[in-house]
């Protein structure tokens, strides 16, 4: 099931619109306990399709880190929804 997922993601930052790729991304950290290719897979769009932006702090690796913080987010929430098996 993992290894679907991650064929998913994969044809999904070839393909697909960013928001798309970030959609499907959230979907998996939820599905799966600890989702952490979410990070990499991230860290492959950025050096794919990133730009620097003077937005936040200069950065060109935008998508990556907003992938560990979703990444930190989601395990904090997770301890605290009723239905999901830790």
């Amino acid at each position: 099931m993992r290894l679907i997922a991650n064929a998913i993601l994969f044809v999904s930052l070839l393909y697909l619109p960013w928001w798309l790729f970030l959609v499907l991304g959230i979907i998996f950290l939820f599905i799966f306990r600890s989702f952490y290719e979410l990070v990499g897979w991230s860290l492959v769009v950025d050096l794919l399709y990133g730009t620097d932006t003077s937005l936040f702090f200069n950065t060109h690796f935008l998508m990556t880190q907003g992938a560990l913080v979703l990444l930190v987010v989601s395990s904090i929430v997770k301890k605290y929804i009723r239905f999901y098996e830790h």
